[in-house]
């Protein structure tokens, strides 16, 4: 990273941090990205369920002034900001403030480990339109490389697993069904496969430093109605594996997921583990990595010029 760098830009999906917030939240996805309505009631149904909160919001806004402490500590001090693509802060919203500030070259980072046009180039393109609209040429952005087989992050998810899993049943879990859950996406959507690729890398790297013999792939979340084939197996198609087996416990990861939120509270905490306790599967679910002190790290050195 160049030493000129003036600021950091976290850019992320957004989330309702309070019930009032739903609505617009999802209003502002299903204007882009022409969700049809069922979806949507669908979705304002699940963070009914969750309590109208998701933590996502408060998490990232933490996790940003942790970041900007800990550079500050090492020497880099530089003020860290947040952008989210549906709820506020809002990208427009946060580059009105850089640009206020008089900052003129920014990294950015998309909070998203596995790259497809959805989790990584729809955010620098939002980046780059919110510039343009702005007349902001001033204003530019150079993005941190890949990180999802970086050791600080596979250190991350391994101790978050590791402590999980022992806390369960202590020595010998890794003989335990281990599932490493990331959001799916339509096969059809550019980057699919290098977002397969990058998740299942991860995945690997993970199940070797934690030492693991059962552990296998699940990709949560799709969008129902959609007409498209998504990538899988979904968590129906893995509990029936599971079942089948004659499992009644697994572990599932959620590789793809940085911080709590809705998919994670509803798809994985109330919808999957109601399926499974029915077919008598316990699931139990680790947490997830961005509170992790290496996770913290490996941003440090991600955002620290070199």
């Amino acid at each position: 990273m160049s030493a000129l760098i003036d600021h950091i830009l976290l850019l992320g999906y957004g989330s309702a941090s309070r019930p009032e917030e739903v609505s617009p939240f999802l209003s502002r996805i299903a204007a882009e990205r022409h969700i049809p309505a069922e979806r949507m009631t669908e979705v304002a149904k699940h963070y009914e369920a969750i309590g109208g909160v998701s933590p996502y919001g408060a998490e990232v806004l933490g996790f940003a002034r942790a970041l900007e402490a800990r550079l500050a500590e090492r020497g880099t001090p530089v003020p860290v900001f947040t952008g989210m693509k549906y709820s506020e802060p809002l990208i427009e919203e946060t580059v009105q403030e850089i640009r206020r500030a008089d900052h003129r070259t920014g990294l950015g980072v998309v909070l998203a480990p596995h790259r497809s046009h959805a989790s990584f180039e729809s955010y620098v393109h939002r980046l780059e339109d919110v510039l343009k609209l702005m007349g902001a040429s001033e204003i530019r952005y150079r993005f941190v490389s890949p990180w999802h087989a970086h050791p600080l992050f596979i250190r991350a998810n391994a101790d978050v697993l590791t402590k999980t899993a022992q806390s369960l049943s202590g020595h010998g879990w890794q003989d335990l069904p281990v599932i490493f859950s990331v959001h799916s996406v339509p096969l059809a959507m550019p980057g699919a496969s290098r977002y397969e690729q990058d998740a299942r890398e991860s995945a690997e790297k993970i199940a070797a430093e934690c030492g693991l013999s059962d552990w296998q792939m699940m990709y949560q979340s799709r969008s129902s109605g959609s007409g498209q084939t998504w990538l899988g197996p979904d968590p129906s198609a893995v509990l029936m594996r599971l079942a089948a087996e004659g499992r009644k416990s697994a572990i599932v990861v959620p590789l793809g997921f940085l911080c709590e939120n809705a998919e994670i509270l509803y798809d994985l905490d109330i919808e999957m583990k109601s399926h499974a306790a029915a077919q008598g599967i316990k699931i139990v679910r680790c947490g997830t990595v961005m509170l992790n002190p290496h996770f913290l790290e490996l941003f440090c050195e991600l955002c620290t010029p070199s």
